[in-house]
């Protein structure tokens, strides 16, 4: 976890009273159906130019790479890869400089 959204986490846990970030009417959110179904209005609700929730992963992705805080290996298992090959065949182009030479050694 980003040591920069622990208090936020923190403060929601506290206010919701629950052992779970995500909790609909008492019900653990177990997969992303939930926010499937939900994304369309959230997005119209926010005002902004509809994008699928999936994109939602490229930006993490990409805003990981690029913060250099970061390994590829690392974000490959946050993300669910078993290897960099994916991270670097997909998200090359967002990568800085510093991080190509850091996978290629």
């Amino acid at each position: 976890m980003f040591e920069a959204v622990k208090p936020f986490i923190e403060s929601q846990k506290k206010l919701s009273q629950s052992l779970y970030l995500f909790d609909y009417n008492k019900v653990f959110i177990q997969d992303a159906s939930f926010f499937k179904r939900r994304w369309h209005q959230l997005v119209t609700d926010c005002n902004m130019e509809y994008r699928k929730l999936y994109t939602t992963r490229h930006t993490f992705i990409t805003a990981m790479l690029n913060s250099e805080k970061f390994k590829i290996m690392e974000i490959a298992a946050i993300v669910g890869h078993t290897s960099p090959e994916m991270i670097m065949k997909n998200y090359a182009g967002f990568i800085k400089d510093s991080h190509l030479k850091q996978y290629k050694h």
